[in-house]
């Protein structure tokens, strides 16, 4: 039972345990069901079955990430994105807040341009910082930043460090 396997993991106190333990919840050749055949035919997903042995790989990839292992952390993420492109899991959150740390422009713009719609706050954030650190004053740094004003004002004033009070009022009539 995967599920009774991530609980168990999830209450390992030693992250290197807790790895290990991940690590053989997700090893598809310990599993009974055919999931060899699943990644084959992209149905994870959508495979509701399935979707236990996601949730252990993406609880894999947040311990990476809290173990500093941000490279293997951005692997497992970029996983589940294969796996399931319209990222169910939020994976894409996770591997956004890792690019913007490591300053990883090139994959920050990347990363905004295959979810062009997310709405997340820290997700636009990043995309705007992205396209202008790597566009500068642009049409494309533009478009970004429009769509930062377009999901949330208040993202957009403390970019431009601008007083929200203007657009309370407007949005209250």
């Amino acid at each position: 039972n995967i599920e009774a396997q991530i609980l168990k993991a999830g209450w390992e106190g030693d992250l290197e345990k807790r790895i290990d333990m991940l690590l053989d919840i997700v090893n598809i050749n310990n599993l009974d069901y055919d999931y060899k055949r699943i990644q084959k035919d992209k149905m994870w997903w959508k495979a509701s079955h399935t979707r236990p042995f996601m949730r252990a790989k993406f609880l894999l990839a947040k311990t990476y990430e809290i173990g500093g292992y941000l490279d293997d952390a951005l692997d497992g993420y970029k996983e589940i994105i294969d796996m399931n492109p319209d990222d169910n899991l939020g994976a894409r959150l996770e591997m956004m807040m890792i690019l913007y740390k490591l300053g990883d422009k090139k994959a920050i713009v990347s990363l905004s341009n295959t979810f062009p719609n997310e709405e997340d706050e820290y997700f636009v954030f990043a995309a705007v910082y992205g396209a202008f650190t790597k566009y500068g004053k642009s049409s494309k740094t533009d478009k970004k930043i429009m769509f930062s004003v377009q999901i949330n004002y208040y993202l957009a004033c403390a970019i431009a460090k601008i007083d929200t009070e203007p657009f309370n009022e407007i949005l209250a009539s």
